[in-house]
């Protein structure tokens, strides 16, 4: 018999561990094959990792960005890039580094489905496609990496559930730091499933006592609370917490499966749905009550979580990508024609996803690549001011709903690369107090020293921004040396064009007399 109560069969395919491994190196593929991962944050971490690295070594990056070390909950892939960094070149690791995070999340996938059932239910295959979900093609890097590590660490809670509480503090309390390390907001997700199969576990009687029990017993998973004023002491945000209305909740499960082509991403859209809801209507009564209590926290945490918290955008958002692979593992299917079938729904899904995200990358890399070149006309430790829509708009889409027409461009991010290939300054780095361990201080008190110059669109909305041509006008010329805009010309008699690319134009400050 299974955990749940399901009788055990003899082995089917899909809990087959070679199938695993198979499909853990095959969602690395989209990182590895294009000639970059289209991934708009993922263009400012590189940066914030070179500097890491190479930045004491460069009188310029020393000038214009200070880094400091400290014990955050958001270091993920820096960590894994202190290594990768001194041993290829920063481009390379980067993309190494994050390239961990798919065979991971799968690990995590496979370890908690055996962790709570025995065995992997053909089901599990479905969360597979909680990997390539819209935050993670956006390059919220650290908080994937901290849910992969957060599902093999309830993994290891559940299969310790009955164990000693010396070997929780032993082996679980180390594990959920280096989770709370990686993001907090993972350790957090991770909190909420363990959670979810504690309360599962209560049974009837006197009810205080089981309840005290479980907070005694999560003391080694909550250790990292003790973290959070030393993290925050200092920190400061701008933000305001934002409640994301049923209409923008609703958007997310639309924007989970928004890929690089539009009909793919439909036609994925609707077989997972139809799936899903068949597996609803159809196992609902052989649910397992400890991932579905699990599943009943994450969502409404996701319903109840507003779009900014402790400095990181879409909070809220980025807990679908755990809703998605709790519900695969709260209504398992196990044997018969029927699990079968989902099975090759989730691989053939799955695959094609892989296939979609890599054609994509691979022809959207080589066009970034091309507007890379510009950067062949800017000397060493050059000042660039980059403009840019935000990476989820068009055009044609100011309002915030391009994303959903187009993929993901990252051309407001793109500008990042100048300080690995140029040692430059630009205004495309974040600078929120406690968020990351670089910050940008060049033109601290100039203005256009962060990423919040960078965007222009409009002041309501998700593609929010200055106007442009306002933007333009009031940058501090004796500040920078070049103008790099995307997605819209600018003409100003002081502003000398010296490359055109199909997105980006770069201009050259002409000075007095020049």
């Amino acid at each position: 018999m299974s955990r749940d109560g399901a009788r055990v069969a003899e082995p089917r395919f899909w809990e087959s561990g070679w199938l695993w491994l198979a499909l853990g190196l095959l969602s690395a593929l989209p990182m590895l094959i294009p000639p970059m991962p289209v991934m708009p944050d993922h263009f400012a971490h590189m940066a914030r990792f070179h500097v890491m690295n190479h930045g004491a070594e460069s009188e310029f990056l020393s000038r214009y960005f200070s880094f400091k070390w400290a014990l955050i909950g958001n270091l993920g892939v820096d960590l894994l890039m202190v290594p990768l960094g001194q041993l290829l070149p920063t481009e390379q690791a980067a993309t190494l580094a994050v390239a961990t995070i798919p065979p991971l999340t799968v690990a995590g996938i496979y370890a908690l489905a055996r962790a709570v059932h025995g065995r992997v239910p053909a089901t599990a295959l479905l969360a597979l496609m909680s990997i390539y979900s819209f935050t993670f093609l956006y390059g919220f890097e650290n908080y994937h990496m901290s849910v992969a590590l957060g599902l093999l660490c309830a993994a290891a809670w559940i299969a310790l559930a009955d164990r000693p509480a010396w070997l929780h503090w032993l082996l679980i309390a180390p594990f959920s730091f280096l989770v709370w390390l990686a993001h907090f907001a993972g350790w957090g997700a991770m909190g909420l499933i363990v959670l979810g199969w504690e309360l599962s576990r209560i049974r009837s009687g006197r009810l205080l006592p089981q309840f005290s029990n479980i907070v005694w017993r999560m003391l080694p998973l909550a250790s990292p609370l003790a973290l959070l004023p030393l993290w925050r002491a200092g920190a400061s945000s701008n933000q305001h917490p934002i409640l994301n209305g049923p209409l923008i909740k609703f958007r997310h499960l639309v924007e989970f499966f928004r890929g690089e082509f539009l009909w793919v991403d439909i036609v994925i859209l609707v077989v997972f749905s139809l799936t899903t809801g068949w597996m609803l209507w159809r196992l609902w009564r052989q649910s397992n009550r400890g991932m579905l209590a699990a599943l009943v926290l994450m969502v409404l945490a996701w319903l109840a979580m507003p779009w900014s918290m402790l400095s990181s955008y879409y909070a809220d958002q980025r807990l679908v990508v755990v809703v998605v692979v709790l519900f695969m593992l709260a209504f398992p299917l196990w044997d018969g024609p029927r699990a079968r079938a989902v099975a090759l729904i989730a691989l053939a899904l799955f695959s094609v996803r892989i296939a979609e995200i890599s054609i994509g990358w691979t022809q959207r890399g080589y066009g970034l690549q091309a507007e890379l070149k510009a950067l062949d006309q800017v000397p060493r430790g050059s000042r660039i001011a980059s403009m840019a829509l935000l990476s989820m708009c068009t055009p044609e889409a100011p309002n915030g709903i391009g994303h959903l027409t187009s993929p993901l461009h990252g051309h407001d991010h793109l500008a990042n690369l100048a300080i690995i290939r140029r040692e430059a300054f630009v205004n495309t780095q974040w600078d929120v107090a406690g968020s990351q361990l670089m910050r940008p201080i060049y033109n601290r008190d100039y203005g256009y020293n962060n990423d919040m110059s960078a965007h222009f669109g409009r002041s309501r909305g998700r593609c929010f921004g200055n106007d442009l041509q306002t933007l333009v006008d009031w940058l501090p010329r004796d500040r920078f040396d070049f103008v790099w805009i995307f997605d819209a010309p600018v003409e100003r008699p002081w502003l000398e064009p010296i490359f055109i690319g199909a997105h980006g134009r770069l201009y050259r400050i002409k000075r007095d007399g020049a």
